[in-house]
């Protein structure tokens, strides 16, 4: 959407970072979203995040903003170069920082939503060191109770892979657990290159968060581990608000008591890969054109199978029929001579004809293959009931069975419900 710049500030001579939006994107949520960060980089005064200097457009009318320049890698480039896996002394150093960065956010009233590796600056510092930063509040809520919001109720905002559930059914009700549920999903992948939930694609992956819970780091994980990192995890990934640690400051505690790695888990078997890397799914509120498209082609091609497994079970089913209804003898001879031509035999390969008195007869094709059944319809007292009148909670009746002759009334069906808005899914593939 636009192109970052390094450069010099000509008041003071210090290097900066300059993000400059193309006008091709500048929309009025891109807006919202640049205006988010510019406020939270105000709020939040920590040197774990970095700084914002300035706001305003070039001559040709095009955004930019003057920030921090950073040096070093994102956490993601980095678990890319080790193969999706980082030690436990890493993670351990990396977490304090993001902890602290969560903490000083919170404490200014702005709740990230959006913690990811991508998120995740490793800043490089002199003398070997390093620092992690929180790059990126683009979609940040801003006090408690945000007016202004980048969604509407039942919407979400985020990436999937690192959402709490609360934060999937409406990111408008979220608090600050559930930026400690996405920390707990980073540390989980760090040191198992896999994500806590085994899921084929992204509604998979919301049914499973929002019903199931997570898996163990300590059955998954590939790096040496404390004892009581389990347990910790385990409860930032809880589905549950109320079961996780109740502020970044809290978990920051039982984050520093953890010790050094006992837990040496079982080394994969040659051969398999180290890790899946999952895909960063983002949920935006805004529908993209190029969204819609694919939307329209799935349902395309949906429609399509859907009718070729239509056509195979009618073929299966009148095969069915055919061979029940031809159980009789006289059928089952005259659909077998009209169907095969006769097959005579050499005079010298014809077989000696059975004695008169030896009590043999022809078996039917019926009787020898021993069809089972084919249920073609249910039983009349087994009426299905409206799947809207089970969803409104209204009384359900069913008819031990209808006469013939006789007309049954039922009560009016209740207007449908309207659809609830379902987030939109954009699919990005990260490694």
């Amino acid at each position: 959407m636009g192109e970052v710049f390094e450069a010099t500030d000509l008041a003071n001579g210090s290097r900066v970072a300059i993000k400059v939006v193309s006008r091709g994107f500048l929309d009025t949520m891109l807006v919202e979203r640049l205006r988010r960060e510019a406020e939270a980089a105000r709020r939040v005064n920590s040197e774990f995040v970095p700084q914002l200097y300035d706001v305003d457009k070039t001559p040709d009318g095009e955004l930019f903003l003057v920030m921090e320049l950073l040096y070093g890698e994102t956490l993601s480039s980095r678990m890319r170069r080790r193969g999706g896996l980082l030690t436990w002394e890493e993670v351990h150093h990396l977490g304090e920082d993001v902890l602290r960065g969560l903490f000083d956010a919170h404490a200014a009233g702005v709740i990230h939503r959006d913690l990811k590796p991508g998120n995740i600056f490793i800043e490089s510092l002199p003398g070997r060191h390093e620092r992690a930063r929180i790059l990126d509040f683009g979609v940040c809520k801003l006090d408690v109770h945000d007016g202004e919001s980048l969604t509407t109720t039942g919407e979400a905002v985020g990436t999937i892979a690192y959402m709490a559930p609360e934060q999937i059914r409406g990111a408008s009700k979220v608090d600050e657990r559930a930026d400690l549920y996405a920390f707990a999903m980073v540390v989980f992948e760090t040191l198992s290159g896999r994500l806590a939930y085994d899921a084929g694609g992204s509604i998979a992956l919301i049914a499973q968060k929002l019903e199931r819970p997570a898996r163990s780091i300590r059955d998954l994980g590939r790096m040496p581990m404390p004892e009581g990192l389990e347990s910790l995890v385990g409860r930032c990934l809880a589905r549950r608000p109320a079961e996780r640690p109740a502020s970044a400051a809290e978990l920051l505690r039982e984050w520093r008591a953890l010790g050094p790695p006992t837990f040496v888990p079982v080394p994969l078997p040659p051969g398999l890969p180290r890790n899946d890397p999952p895909t960063e799914t983002g949920v935006t509120a805004a529908p993209t054109l190029q969204t819609n498209a694919r939307a329209r082609r799935g349902t395309r091609l949906g429609l399509i199978a859907a009718a070729g497994a239509l056509a195979a079970s009618c073929i299966v089913l009148v095969f069915a029929l055919a061979l029940r209804t031809g159980r009789s003898d006289s059928a089952v001879a005259g659909a077998t001579a009209a169907a095969e031509p006769p097959v005579v035999a050499p005079p010298s390969a014809a077989p000696d004809p059975p004695p008169a008195d030896s009590g043999w007869q022809p078996v039917p094709v019926a009787q020898a293959i021993d069809l089972p059944p084919v249920v073609l319809s249910a039983p009349v007292s087994a009426l299905p009931v409206a799947i809207d009148d089970y969803d409104a909670g209204l009384p359900t009746r069913r008819p031990s069975r209808v006469k013939p002759g006789k007309r049954t009334s039922y009560p009016p069906a209740p207007p449908a419900r309207p659809k609830p808005t379902e987030p939109q899914i954009v699919t990005e593939p990260r490694y």
